[in-house]
C-alpha cells in the first residue's frame, strides 16, 4: 500500500473520530495557550534579572520556545499516540494483526494513530516563530528558510526515532510506559538553548538525547547565529538515529513470538 495513502486513511479516520468530541479542539486550545503562556511568564522572569541569558536575546528565546512547542504538537499529534498504541498492543498480543497486514509493520505502526487536536499546539509555535522574526526584525532569505525547513524536519525525524525507540523496548519488556514520561521529560529541557547548560549536559543533549540538533538548532536559524555545517552535521544524526530505530525493530521483530505463544 502506498504510505502516503495510509497515512491519509488514518489520519482521515482519527479526525472523523475525534470530530464528534469538539469539546476537545477548545480543552486543547486552553492548553495550548496555557503552556505559550508559562513560557512567555518564565521567560519574561528571566529577562527582569539580565540582558541576555548565554548569549541569547529575549526575543531568540521566544524562537526556541516557538520550535519547542511546535514540535511538541508533533509529537502530541503523530509520534506519542502511535507508540503508545504500540505499546498497548505488545502488552495486549493484538500486535499479531499488524505483522500480517501488506505494508512494512514499523510504516504502519508508525502511523496508526493519531491526535487530531493536537496540531493546534504546531500553529501556536508557528504563531510564536513568526512573532520572534518579526521582534528580532531581520528577514530570512531562502537559503535560510530553506535550513530552517530541514533543520526542523531533521528535528522531527529525531524526535520520533527517540520514541519509537522507547516503544519497542516493550518486545523485551512489555510494561515500559513509564519510558514515555521520560521522553517527554527529558524533552522539556529544549525549552531553554543547550548552549545554557553546564558542559556535560549540553554533550548529553547533543549527542545522546540530541535536543541541540531538534530544537536549538532550527531557533539558532532564526536568531542567525547557526554555527557552518550544523545542517550537515543534523542531517547525519538524523540518517544514524533512523538507522539505529530501523535496526532495532527488525531485530525485536524477528525475535517476537506473537501472542499465542
Amino acid at each position: 500500500m502506498n504510505p502516503v495513502r495510509l497515512f491519509w486513511v488514518n489520519f482521515r479516520i482519527t479526525a472523523m473520530y475525534e470530530m464528534q468530541y469538539r469539546i476537545n479542539f477548545f480543552l486543547q486550545v486552553f492548553q495550548s495557550l496555557v503552556q505559550l503562556t508559562i513560557g512567555l511568564v518564565a521567560i519574561s522572569l528571566v529577562f527582569q534579572h539580565t540582558e541576555s541569558l548565554g548569549g541569547w536575546t529575549r526575543y531568540e528565546l521566544f524562537g526556541v520556545m516557538g520550535v519547542h512547542i511546535l514540535l511538541g504538537g508533533f509529537l502530541g499529534a503523530f509520534v506519542l499516540p502511535s507508540t503508545g498504541r504500540l505499546m498497548r498492543d505488545i502488552e495486549e498480543g493484538t500486535f499479531d494483526y499488524s505483522l500480517v497486514l501488506p505494508v512494512d509493520s514499523q510504516l504502519y505502526s508508525s502511523m496508526k494513530e493519531f491526535s487530531f487536536w493536537s496540531l493546534t499546539d504546531m500553529v501556536v509555535g508557528a504563531g510564536a516563530i513568526a512573532y520572534s522574526i518579526s521582534r528580532l526584525g531581520s528577514s530570512l532569505p531562502a537559503t535560510r528558510v530553506l535550513a530552517f525547513l530541514v533543520l526542523l524536519g531533521c528535528g522531527a525525524a529525531i524526535m520520533y526515532a527517540i520514541f519509537f525507540l522507547f516503544a519497542t523496548v516493550a518486545f523485551k519488556f512489555v510494561k515500559v510506559n513509564r519510558l514515555q514520561d521520560l521522553g517527554n521529560g527529558i524533552f522539556q529541557a529544549g525549552r531553554w538553548p543547550v548552549s545554557i547548560y553546564p558542559v556535560g549536559m549540553r554533550f548529553a543533549l547533543t549527542f545522546i538525547i540530541p535536543l541541540g540538533f531538534a530544537v536549538t538548532a532550527p531557533a539558532e536559524i532564526i536568531a542567525n547565529r547557526l554555527p557552518a555545517g550544523t545542517v550537515f552535521s543534523a542531517v547525519a544524526v538524523t540518517v544514524v538515529f533512523l538507522a539505529i530505530t530501523r535496526l532495532l525493530w527488525t531485530r525485536s521483530v524477528r525475535s517476537y513470538s506473537g501472542a499465542s505463544a
